[in-house]
C-alpha cells in the first residue's frame, strides 16, 4: 500500500512540472530604435519557453505537420547567425529578440520569438525542437 502511495505521488508531482502556465504579462523589445512594451497573455512551457495562447498545448497550425515543411539549412553554410531565426525565417515567420515577465515578477527575462501573424508568437526553441528531425543540414 505504501509503495503504491509513493508511486502515485511520484506520477502526480511529475505531471505538474510538465503543465503549462498561461498568464497575462509584457513583452519587451526595440522597434525602430524605441523601446516597446505590450500587454499580452503568454503561456510557458515546463522547458520555459514562450508562446502566444493560441499555440496553447503548442496545437496550432503552424506548428503542425513539420514534415510537411522540411528546413533547409544548407543554404547558410558558412554564415553567421542564430540558428532558431534561420528557422523561422525559413517558416515565413518574423524573427525578433525580446524580454518577458509575467504579472507581478520582478526580472524580464531574454527570449528570442518568432512571430507568424498579429496574434501568434512561439519561442524560437520550440521550432528547433519540433523541427530538428526535419532540418536539412
Amino acid at each position: 500500500m505504501l509503495n503504491k502511495l509513493f508511486f502515485l505521488s511520484l506520477i502526480l508531482i511529475s505531471s505538474s512540472f510538465a503543465e503549462e502556465v498561461c498568464k497575462d504579462g509584457q513583452i519587451k523589445y526595440t522597434e525602430h530604435q524605441k523601446e516597446v512594451i505590450k500587454n499580452v497573455k503568454i503561456c510557458k512551457d515546463s522547458e520555459g519557453s514562450i508562446y502566444s495562447t493560441n499555440c496553447s498545448k503548442l496545437k496550432c497550425n503552424f506548428l503542425k505537420e513539420p514534415f510537411k515543411r522540411p528546413l533547409d539549412f544548407r543554404k547558410y553554410a558558412g554564415t553567421m547567425g542564430s540558428p532558431g531565426f534561420k528557422a523561422c525565417r525559413e517558416l515565413k515567420g518574423s524573427p525578433q529578440i525580446i524580454k518577458y515577465k509575467f504579472n507581478g515578477e520582478k526580472y524580464w527575462l531574454d527570449d528570442a520569438r518568432c512571430i507568424v501573424d498579429k496574434k501568434t508568437f512561439v519561442s524560437n526553441a520550440i521550432i528547433l525542437e519540433v523541427w530538428k528531425s526535419y532540418i536539412l543540414d
